[in-house]
């Protein structure tokens, strides 16, 4: 049984199929208008829309496979092929740019004799214009609905070729009037205008490619969001990245030092929870749970031995106080570490007070040599 297509790769690949059969028509009018009405410039225009095919079926390529769900080797996803889909179209945009202004200059350079086209070449060129600024709205639209920046930029391509074809209708409109340079004029100002917008897009695909953080303005709404939710009393090391369309985030909180560890965790899971219902782009957020500033005070992890864990612990303990009848009555050790130092409450049942053999004061202090040990707490409980 076929897997049921997700709304917004259903949205994406339509609208990327209307914007191929579009092209397709408008290559089609554009090259046989401008040859058969002597039109150098509606012809190269026509190719400009060809290149823009290209990046359809391109685009349809590149969702293929970054709408693929995470695997063993992928564990975050693929959606980073998008983003090198992104950077490849604007390096296409960069060079159709590039090959305009070339074409342009080259014209100029050599003079050529422009023959007056008929006038149904200004009537193609008008439709081109007004139907790639309306794929371009469409496009821009449903590429924002889906936070799909390939999309988008497809988007800006299609309207690349209506700023083309505007230098086109220019140039076509100024030569049946006698002045044929402002076609040469028009073309320079568009293509370096194409030229800017491809430029964006390979600034943004790069430093998405090498993990630059979210805006600002993003995280300063994620430390308030992380601020405001309860149980937090610090937190510290935010770090973000974008992944595609999507956004991950990694923190450290600080929690209290008393409460338990599955409290701590299901404060944790309330951040994740708060910062994913403000921000629809972020789908993962690790958080982890400290609870003291691990800046001010670095684990000994970080400076060298680790602490001792419980088994450790207890038997460093027993070898200055091995009394078997006083580990006996014992019902359950809460082991807790700050400032490098090992804090225990030691839990009797109530009813043992009088048969436990030793004070929590003296047995801390047959402990002292145990450098790491801050403090021992006898506790009783019914």
């Amino acid at each position: 049984m076929l897997k049921p297509m997700n709304k917004n790769k259903r949205l994406f690949i339509n609208s990327t199929i209307i914007g191929t059969i579009v092209d397709i028509v408008l290559v089609i009018l554009k090259i046989f208008t401008g040859l058969k009405y002597f039109s150098h410039a509606l012809v190269l225009d026509g190719f400009h829309s060809l290149s823009d095919v290209v990046t359809d079926f391109f685009v349809l390529f590149i969702s293929k496979f970054s709408n693929e769900s995470p695997d063993e080797l992928h564990p975050y996803g693929h959606e980073k092929i998008e983003t090198l889909g992104t950077l490849t179209l604007g390096s296409l945009l960069m060079a159709t740019s590039g090959a305009l202004l070339f074409e342009v200059l080259n014209r100029i350079y050599e003079g050529h004799h422009i023959v007056t086209p008929g006038k149904m070449t200004i009537v193609i060129t008008i439709f081109s214009i007004v139907v790639k600024e309306l794929l371009f709205r469409y496009q821009f639209k449903i590429g924002t609905k889906i936070n799909s920046q390939i999309l988008i930029a497809n988007a800006w391509h299609h309207r690349s070729d209506s700023y083309s074809s505007i230098a086109v209708l220019i140039g076509l409109i100024f030569t049946l009037i006698g002045y044929p340079i402002f076609d040469s004029i028009a073309a320079i100002i568009v293509v370096l205008f194409i030229g800017k917008v491809a430029w964006q897009f390979i600034s943004d695909s790069i430093q998405e490619l090498v993990e630059t953080s979210l805006d600002q303005s993003t995280i300063k709404k994620i430390k308030q969001i992380i601020r405001s939710s309860e149980g937090v009393i610090d937190f510290h090391s935010l770090r973000s990245r974008n992944v595609g369309p999507n956004s991950f985030i990694d923190v450290n909180i600080q929690v209290d030092n008393n409460i338990s560890v599955s409290e701590g965790h299901e404060i944790g899971v309330w951040v994740e929870r708060n910062i994913k219902k403000a921000i629809n782009s972020i789908v993962d957020v690790t958080v982890h749970i400290d609870v003291e500033d691990d800046l001010i005070v670095p684990y000994r992890s970080d400076i060298g031995e680790p602490m001792p864990l419980r088994k450790a612990i207890i038997n460093d303990i027993n070898k200055y106080y091995s009394d078997e009848k006083f580990y006996r009555l014992i019902k359950k050790w809460d082991i807790h570490y700050l400032n490098n130092k090992v804090n225990i409450n030691i839990i009797f049942k109530i009813n043992d007070i009088e048969k436990v053999p030793i004070s929590d004061t003296e047995l801390i202090q047959k402990c002292d040599k145990i450098e790491y040990l801050n403090n021992i707490n006898f506790i009783y409980i019914k």
